[in-house]
C-alpha cells in the first residue's frame, strides 16, 4: 500500500530536536530545545510524560530500560525508563553534545560534541576513550554493528570512518559543506550501517546517498530521485535492512527499496522545515518517526511486513546490489537490461510487493508463477478505530470520556485511584456523581436519564456494561448486563428511553432505559461510533473504502430507518473526529480536517463550519461538543498544540459562528450569498422546533426576514453592477410573490425596464400557474422532510382541530395569504362552498367572517344567518356582490383601481404603441430617460384613468421625473428603497373589497370595486405612489 504521512504535531519550542524509539517500539521519547524529554505514547497521545533535564535538551537515546540525554551542562545523564529518574552520569564534555548512538550490545555509548571530540564509554566498567581529528563540531555518529568501524561527519565538511581496534581514522569522504558551528548547520550528514552485519554504509552526498562496502570502501550503488533538489542531511536503514530512507535539509523524505534502487515513497514537508531527526520503528511496523527544526513530531506509516534477515544476507560479491551505471559483461547485459524494465514498470508504494533481498538474478518466465517475489498484493487499508464521541484517548491517565449538553464525565486512572466523575451542566436534574471504576470501563456515554459505562472483555470476565439511573421512580440505581463470551463493546449510546452497545461482531443491541432486551440487528460493517439524542440513533461504520451512516428512529414498537445506509462524506485523507446532533436534532459530523457537516432533510450533507480555518497555530484544533442551529454557532474547545483538551484546569467552551465555505467569502455579493443558504439551511430545524417550543418562533420570523433581505440585497446588487442576466436568476429564486413584486418596483426606480418587463412576464406566468413556482413562501426552499428527523417532535405540537372548525380553516395557507384572487378561486371552486342547505355548518366563533357571494345561490353563509342576495335585503336596501378579505399587501396599501368591463394593455404593449409619439413630445431625451417618462405616463393616462381615481398630490411631476432621469439617478437610493419597502411595507395590512360577478361557462372575472377603503401611508414610505395598482385586474380562463 501507498504509505502514509499523519499531519505533524507540537512537540518541543523551535530549534534543533531529537528522536527515538523505545526497544518494544511502544513509545516514542523526544528531547527539544525546551529542555524537557517527553515520552509519547503515539502521535495522537496529548497527554505525554514529560521530565524537564534543563535548559535545553540537545539529544536522546533509548537502549534497555535506560534513556540517556545530552544536556546544557555539557554531560551525557542516565534515566530510569519509564520513571525517568535520573541514574548517573555516562560522560563529560566541554562543549554540548550533538548526538548519541549506543551499540546492538548495549556496551558501548558513542557520544559526538561541538567540541570537535568523539567519546566512546564502556557501560561495564565506566572507561571511555577518546577520538580526536575534526577541525569543527561534530554533527553525527553511528557505529558499525560489528563493533569494528564507526563513523563520524563534521562541520569541517568531512565524513570520517574511525578503527575502533587502532582509534585511528581509516577513510575519509569530503562531502558536506563547511560551517562553524552546529546551530547554522544545514545539513548534518549523518549515516547508517547495514543493521545485521554492517557490511555496507550509507553515506549522503548532495542530493544521493551512496552505499559503500566495508573495509574496501568501494562505492557499489547510489540512491536518489528527480524530485529531490536539496542536499540529503540524514540517511537511514530500516531494521530489517530492505529500505534506506533519506530526508533533505527542505523537509523530504524518500524511501528506497535497496534491491530494486528505486523510490518508493516520497513526502513534502508541508512548510520545507528541515528534517533534524528520524527513527525507525524497532517492532518492524515501517513506521518511522521525525522531527523538524520548528519542533514538531510526525510520522510516516507504512503496512510494511518487515522480516528479519539473516547474518549471512550480502555477504557474497555476487549477492551484492550492483550500480546500474557500471559496465557489465556481456553474459550479464540481458540480466541488467530486465532489471531495469523491471524497476520501470513497477509500482513504487510499500506494501505492493514482497521483495526478496537475499535473491538479485533474474529467473525464468516457468518460474514467475512460483516466484514470491513478483506476486501482486492487494493493498489493505488501516481502518479507523471505534471511538466514543468528545472523548479523549483511552491510554490517557485523565481523560474525558463523555462531554455533551447534559454532562461532562472524567475518568482519572492511576496507581492512587481509579474512578469515574460524573458531572452535570444543569445542578437541578441530578447531583454530580463518583464511581468507583473497578471493572476498568473504557466507555461512556450520558443522558438525562442515565449514564451509560462499558468495559472490554479481561481474561476470565467478558465485556459487561453498566447503566446508572437517575431519579428513577421506583427507586432503582443501577443495572448491569454481561454480553455473550466473544462479544466485545465498541460503542455505546445513551438516549433518553433506550440504551444502543455495538459490538465487535457486527451487532447492535438495543435495551430499555431499565435493562429490558430489545432489537439486536446486524451491521454491515465494522463499528466506529455511536451518538444519540431524543428517539434518533446516528451509526457510524466502515464499508468498503470509506465510511457509511444509517440514522434510525428508535419507538416503542420498533427500529425503523429514518436514512437507509449511506456514504459518509469526509474530507481527503481525514478520519471522523466527531458525531452527534445539534440542540435541534439534526446529525452533525466533523472530521479531523475540522469540516463540520450537517445532514439536511433531503438526506445530503452541508458543511456549514471549517473549525481549522478559526485556529491561529498550526498544531491547534477546535474540540467539538455541540451544535446549535437557533444560534448558528460550534460549541467547541480550543486544544493549543494537541487534538484533546487537559482534564485540569477547567478548559473554556468557546462558540464558533457557522459559515459556509463559499468561494471569494470576502466580498459583498458572496457575503449575501453564504448568509442566505446557511440561514436556509438551518430553517426546518428551527421551523419544526416552533411546534413544540414557542421561543423558536422569534428566530423563525428573524430567520424569513433574513431570506428576504439577503435576496433583495442580492438584486439591488446585480442591478447596481449592470448584471440584469444575474438579477433575473435571482429574482426566479426569490422566495415568494412578495419580494419578486418589491423587486419590479426597485428595478422600474432604477429605469431598467427591459429587466422590468421580464420579471412582470414571469410574475404574470406564476401567478396563473403555468409554472407552479414561488406560488407558496419558501416553497422553493423549505425542505420537504424526505424522512424529516425533526418529525416526531413536530407531531408532539400538533393538536387535534376541534369539529367547531370552520371548513375553510384547513385550506387557509400562505398562497391565499400572498394572493387573495387565487385562493378565492379556489374557495369558490370548492365543492366545500355550496353547502347543501338542510345542512347547518358549524362556524368557529374566534375566526374572521369571510363573506362569499354567489349570484346563482339564494343565500350568503354569514356567521350561520341567512341574507337575501339579489333583491332586497332585510331592510330594504340593495345588497351588492361583495367579498371582505384582510390580505397583507406589499406595501399597505390597497389597490386602487376600480373595475374594469375591458382588459386594460400592459406597459409594453402601451409603451410600443406610444412610443413615436413620447419621441417626438420629447427629443432631447435617450432612450432611458424616455422609459423612465413613459412610466410616468402609463400610471397617470392609463392606470389612473381607469381606476377612476385621482393623482395624489405627493406624486412627482413629470418635469421633475424627466429631471432625475436625465442625471441617471433614481429619486429615492437603493438603500433607501430596500429599507423602507422591506421593514415598513411588507408588515403592512390592506383591506379590500373584491366584487364577485356571476360565474359563466367561458370565464370568471375578479375585478375590484371602484368604491374600495384604501388605507394611506406616509408619503415617505411610499413616494412613488401605489404599484399594486399595476396588478388591478386578473382573468383565469376556466
Amino acid at each position: 500500500m501507498s504509505v502514509s504521512r499523519r499531519p505533524m504535531r507540537y512537540c518541543h519550542t523551535e530549534g534543533h530536536t531529537d528522536v527515538c524509539f523505545s526497544d518494544d517500539g511502544k513509545y516514542i521519547v523526544t528531547s527539544g530545545n525546551d529542555g524537557d524529554i517527553r515520552v509519547w505514547c503515539g502521535l495522537e497521545d496529548d497527554d505525554p510524560n514529560s521530565q524537564c533535564v534543563g535548559e535545553t535538551a540537545f539529544a536522546v537515546a533509548f537502549k534497555g530500560e535506560t534513556l540517556f540525554v545530552a544536556t546544557d551542562n555539557n554531560k551525557v545523564q542516565a534515566y530510569t525508563f519509564p520513571q525517568l529518574e535520573k541514574d548517573g552520569i555516562i560522560c563529560n564534555f566541554t562543549a554540548p553534545v550533538t548526538q548519541i548512538v549506543i551499540s546492538n550490545n548495549g556496551k558501548k555509548v558513542i557520544c559526538g560534541s561541538r567540541d570537535m571530540t568523539i567519546q566512546i564509554c564502556e557501560m561495564s566498567s565506566n572507561n571511555y576513550e577518546t577520538l580526536s581529528g575534526h577541525s569543527a563540531p561534530i554533527l553525527g555518529v553511528s557505529v558499525d554493528p560489528e563493533l569494528k568501524y564507526l563513523a563520524s561527519s563534521s562541520c569541517d565538511g568531512t565524513i570520517r570512518i574511525w578503527s575502533l581496534e587502532t582509534l585511528k581514522c581509516v577513510h575519509i569522504w569530503s562531502c558536506l559543506p563547511e560551517c562553524n558551528s552546529f546551530k547554522v548547520a544545514k545539513c548534518l550528514g549523518r549515516t547508517s550501517w547495514f543493521p545485521t552485519n554492517g557490511k555496507f554504509i550509507a553515506v549522503p552526498d548532495n542530493t544521493s546517498i551512496d552505499l559503500y562496502k566495508k573495509d574496501s570502501w568501494e562505492k557499489i550503488k547510489s540512491f536518489t530521485d528527480a524530485r529531490i533538489l536539496k542536499p540529503i542531511s540524514i540517511a537511514l536503514f530500516s531494521c530489517c535492512g530492505k529500505y534506506l530512507a533519506g530526508s533533505t535539509i527542505s523537509g523530504e523524505i524518500c524511501i528506497w527499496n535497496i534491491n530494486q534502487t528505486m523510490c518508493v515513497s516520497y513526502t513534502e514537508h508541508p512548510r520545507h522545515y528541515t528534517i533534524t531527526a528520524m527513527a525507525w520503528n524497532p517492532a518492524n511496523n515501517g513506521t518511522i518517526a521525525f522531527c523538524d527544526a520548528a519542533g514538531q513530531l510526525g510520522t510516516i506509516e507504512g503496512n510494511l511486513s518487515l522480516e528479519a534477515i539473516e547474518e549471512n544476507v550480502l555477504e557474497d560479491e555476487q549477492s551484492c546490489p550492483q550500480p546500474i551505471d557500471e559496465e557489465d559483461d556481456d553474459d550479464d547485459e540481458n540480466a541488467i537490461s530486465l532489471d531495469k524494465i523491471k524497476s520501470s514498470v513497477s509500482q513504487p508504494c510499500l506494501g505492493m510487493q514482497k521483495f526478496d533481498i537475499d535473491s538479485h538474478s533474474v529467473k525464468d518466465d516457468d518460474d514467475d508463477d512460483d516466484d514470491d517475489a513478483s506476486k501482486m498484493s492487494a493493498p489493505t487499508l488501516k481502518l479507523q478505530c471505534p471511538f466514543q464521541p468528545a472523548s479523549s484517548p483511552d491510554h490517557l491517565e485523565h481523560r474525558y470520556m463523555a462531554w455533551n449538553s447534559v454532562g461532562i464525565i472524567r475518568s482519572f486512572s492511576t496507581t492512587e485511584e481509579n474512578s469515574v466523575e460524573v458531572e452535570f451542566h444543569d445542578s437541578s436534574l441530578h447531583h454530580a456523581l463518583r464511581l468507583n471504576n473497578f471493572l476498568n470501563h473504557t466507555l461512556a456515554s450520558l443522558s438525562e436519564k442515565a449514564v451509560l459505562l462499558a468495559c472490554g472483555a479481561r481474561d476470565t470476565s467478558p465485556s459487561k456494561m453498566v447503566c446508572v439511573l437517575l431519579n428513577s421512580w421506583d427507586g432503582s440505581r443501577e443495572w448491569s448486563v454481561e454480553l455473550p463470551e466473544g462479544e466485545v463493546a465498541l460503542a455505546i449510546a445513551c438516549a433518553t428511553n433506550w440504551v444502543a452497545v455495538a459490538t465487535n461482531i457486527r451487532n447492535l443491541r438495543f435495551f430499555t432505559i431499565a435493562g429490558a432486551q430489545r432489537e439486536v440487528l446486524s451491521l454491515p460493517g465494522p463499528i466506529v461510533c455511536l451518538a444519540a439524542q431524543s428517539n434518533m440513533l446516528l451509526v457510524a461504520y466502515h464499508h468498503g473504502l470509506g465510511l457509511s451512516f444509517t440514522l434510525l428512529s428508535v419507538e416503542r414498537h420498533g427500529v425503523e430507518a429514518l436514512v437507509p445506509f449511506q456514504p459518509m462524506p469526509l474530507s481527503p485523507h481525514a478520519t471522523l473526529q466527531w458525531a452527534g446532533f445539534s440542540d435541534e436534532g439534526t446529525p452533525c459530523t466533523v472530521d479531523s480536517v475540522g469540516i463540520l457537516r450537517i445532514l439536511s432533510p433531503k438526506s445530503f450533507w452541508l458543511p456549514l463550519c471549517d473549525t481549522r480555518a478559526k485556529c491561529k497555530g498550526k498544531s491547534d484544533n477546535y474540540f467539538v461538543i455541540g451544535l446549535s442551529e437557533k444560534y448558528q454557532n460550534v460549541r467547541c474547545i480550543l486544544c493549543k498544540g494537541s487534538h484533546y483538551p487537559q482534564t485540569t484546569p477547567r478548559p473554556t467552551v468557546v462558540e464558533i459562528p457557522l459559515k459556509i465555505p463559499f468561494c471569494e467569502i470576502s466580498s459583498e455579493k458572496s457575503g449575501l450569498e453564504e448568509e442566505f443558504w446557511r440561514t436556509q439551511a438551518i430553517f426546518d430545524a428551527v421551523d419544526s422546533m416552533c411546534k413544540v417550543d414557542m421561543s423558536y418562533q422569534r428566530e423563525k420570523e428573524k430567520a424569513e426576514k433574513t431570506i428576504k433581505e439577503t435576496f433583495i440585497k442580492l438584486f439591488a446588487l446585480a442591478c447596481r453592477n449592470g448584471l440584469e442576466q444575474r438579477a433575473l436568476d435571482i429574482c426566479r429564486m426569490m422566495p415568494s410573490t412578495q419580494v419578486v413584486q418589491l423587486a419590479i418596483k426597485y428595478a422600474s426606480k432604477l429605469g431598467k425596464m427591459q429587466l422590468v418587463e421580464r420579471m412582470s412576464d414571469m410574475c404574470d406566468q406564476i401567478t396563473c400557474g403555468q409554472t407552479g413556482q414561488l406560488t407558496e413562501s419558501h416553497s422553493r426552499f423549505i425542505p420537504s422532510n424526505k424522512f424529516s428527523f425533526h418529525k416526531k417532535e413536530a407531531i408532539k405540537g400538533n393538536k387535534n382541530k376541534s369539529d367547531d372548525e370552520d371548513p375553510f380553516a384547513s385550506q387557509e395557507s400562505s398562497t391565499g395569504k400572498e394572493n387573495i384572487l387565487l385562493a378565492l378561486k379556489d374557495k369558490i371552486n370548492s365543492p366545500a362552498n355550496t353547502p347543501p342547505s338542510s345542512i347547518q355548518k358549524k362556524v368557529n366563533p374566534f375566526k374572521k367572517n369571510v363573506k362569499v357571494v354567489d349570484s346563482s345561490a339564494n343565500t350568503e353563509v354569514n356567521g350561520g344567518k341567512d341574507v337575501a342576495i339579489g333583491g332586497k335585503a332585510p331592510n330594504g336596501a340593495t345588497s351588492s356582490s361583495t367579498l371582505k378579505v384582510k390580505q397583507t399587501g406589499l406595501w399597505g396599501k390597497s389597490p386602487n383601481s376600480a373595475g374594469l368591463s375591458a382588459k386594460r394593455p400592459t406597459f409594453p404593449q402601451w409603451f410600443e404603441k406610444e412610443k413615436s409619439a413620447l419621441q417626438e413630445e420629447f427629443p432631447d431625451l435617450d432612450s432611458r430617460a424616455l422609459s423612465s417618462v413613459a412610466v410616468k405616463r402609463f400610471k397617470e393616462v392609463v392606470l389612473k384613468k381607469g381606476s377612476g381615481a385621482k393623482p395624489k398630490d405627493n406624486s412627482p411631476n413629470l418635469s421633475d421625473y424627466s429631471q432625475n432621469s436625465l442625471s441617471g439617478s433614481p429619486q429615492n437610493t437603493e438603500d433607501d428603497i430596500t429599507q423602507s419597502l422591506l421593514i415598513a411595507n411588507l408588515q403592512t395590512d390592506a383591506t379590500e373589497e373584491i366584487t364577485t360577478p356571476s360565474i359563466s361557462n367561458t370565464e370568471t372575472k375578479f375585478e375590484i370595486a371602484p368604491d374600495a377603503k384604501k388605507r394611506k401611508l406616509n408619503d415617505s414610505s411610499n413616494p412613488g405612489g401605489s404599484f399594486a395598482s399595476k396588478l388591478a385586474k386578473f382573468t383565469f380562463k376556466k
